[in-house]
């Protein structure tokens, strides 16, 4: 009895000891996941302030530049689709570690190159840093440490990038001015760049059972999940509906507008009469209003229902972007900066959306093949704004187009989630439930 005694002491001071390191290494996971993905897309939503110094030290126009935004997320479709085999085989610090080294490279390519190509390779590399630097690898990152509060934690990676666009934007304009482009652009490199090779060297690690652990909360876990069973359609069956094709069709129509603002968003603010410094500041307060925009449409979801919050910001969207097309000056300045942010619901609009819809089966597909159509937008997006900028000499012809596209994106989520609709997704399913 004395023994068992001592072993039973043993055994719980064992079992201590690991959830000490449990929680601790899902703590650090969580930090570290913060950090890198506010280098990354922090960096991402202020890249459009160096397309001027670009221009000029490559010799190129607005939009051979701008293109860079849509090779990165060519490659970094391509590397979706890789992720969803990669993300359970290979070690998650590694896939972060490429990530890392791909956003490193992109920096290096632009510091180093003189031709317009070593731009090109570098903007590839940068795209595989959107991939597994980023939400694809980072959010199953999360949900493998944590059990408890898991969507509070991820929403924790928008919030960090949205804070470091602001901060960047804040500083990158000032730094080119005092300077220049060069030093500006190779300190941004270093800083972050050393941030995210730290970060998952040091703080992200690999799944919790490569360790012998389980994830931080898992003893809160009662009653598990027997007796779970998915429900609803299959993706095969999805396919035969107008809805999942409207939604699709509508996220490449939102991703547009709200990537052919962000990607061009310094030239848009000096287009309409601010300075460099000027602009900066306006593209702050836009990521600053983008945290709240993302906050209000995930509350009006949950309060209300995807389908009125869809419908409030695809219309709202579509009249501040139809508004903006005829405003300049500082008040035109200003309306986008604080309104704008709305249009980032697109890379929500697939999975507040098909849920409710089409159950549980296949909404991972369902959800995943949303974020293809939303890097389908952002990849044709920089195009569309900078060709219509060369030819008409103004940004607002793509702020009306973006207008319209939200309109248009209105119209099929109102048809697509109808009631109509709805049930001609009940008949889908009902033939396989019987």
């Amino acid at each position: 009895t004395f023994i068992d005694k001592i072993k039973k002491k043993r055994e719980k001071a064992m079992e201590d000891v690991k959830l000490r390191e449990s929680r601790n290494r899902a703590n650090k996971t969580l930090l570290g996941c913060i950090l890198v993905i506010a280098m990354e897309l922090g960096t991402l939503t202020t890249l459009s302030n160096y397309i001027g110094g670009l221009c000029e030290k490559f010799g190129a126009s607005v939009t051979q530049v701008v293109l860079i935004f849509s090779i990165a997320s060519m490659v970094s479709l391509i590397c979706n689709l890789i992720s969803a085999v990669a993300i359970e085989k290979v070690p998650a610090k590694l896939l972060v570690l490429i990530g890392s080294i791909g956003y490193i490279l992109f920096f290096a390519a632009v510091a180093l190159g003189s031709s317009i190509t070593i731009l090109y390779v570098g903007a590839a590399c940068f795209g595989v840093g959107q991939t597994f630097a980023c939400f694809t690898a980072l959010q199953p990152i999360i949900t493998w440490w944590h059990v408890d509060n898991v969507g509070k934690k991820i929403s924790f990676l928008s919030i960090a990038y949205c804070l470091a666009g602001f901060i960047f934007n804040l500083l990158i304009a000032r730094a080119i001015k005092v300077i220049g482009f060069q030093s500006t652009f190779i300190a941004h490199g270093v800083i972050t760049g050393t941030i995210m090779i730290l970060c998952t060297v040091f703080l992200i690690s690999n799944q919790p059972e490569s360790y012998g652990l389980k994830p931080h909360g898992y003893k809160d876990i009662t009653g598990g999940t027997g007796g779970y069973t998915a429900s609803g359609l299959t993706v095969a069956q999805s396919f035969k509906t107008f809805t999942f094709w409207g939604i699709i069709i509508a996220s490449i129509c939102c991703g547009i507008g709200a990537t052919g603002y962000v990607n061009s968003a310094s030239l848009i603010y000096q287009d309409m009469g601010m300075d460099a410094v000027g602009a900066g500041n306006m593209m702050s307060i836009y990521s600053v209003m983008a945290i709240i925009w993302n906050f209000a449409y995930g509350a009006i979801s949950d309060k209300l229902s995807p389908r009125k919050a869809n419908f409030i910001f695809c219309a709202f969207s579509a009249a501040v972007f139809l508004i903006a097309a005829f405003m300049s000056g500082t008040a035109g300045c200003i309306l986008i900066a604080v309104t704008f942010g709305a249009g980032t619901f697109n890379g929500m609009l697939a999975a507040v959306t098909f849920p409710p819809l089409y159950g549980t089966k296949a909404v991972g597909t369902l959800i995943a093949i949303g974020m293809v159509a939303t890097s389908i937008g952002s990849m044709v997006a920089p195009i569309i704004s900078s060709a219509m900028y060369e030819k008409t000499g103004s940004f607002s012809s793509f702020l009306f187009l973006g207008g319209i596209l939200f309109a248009v994106a209105l119209i099929l989520i109102a048809v697509g989630t109808s009631k109509a609709a709805v049930a001609k997704i009940k008949a889908v399913s009902e033939p396989s439930a019987k």
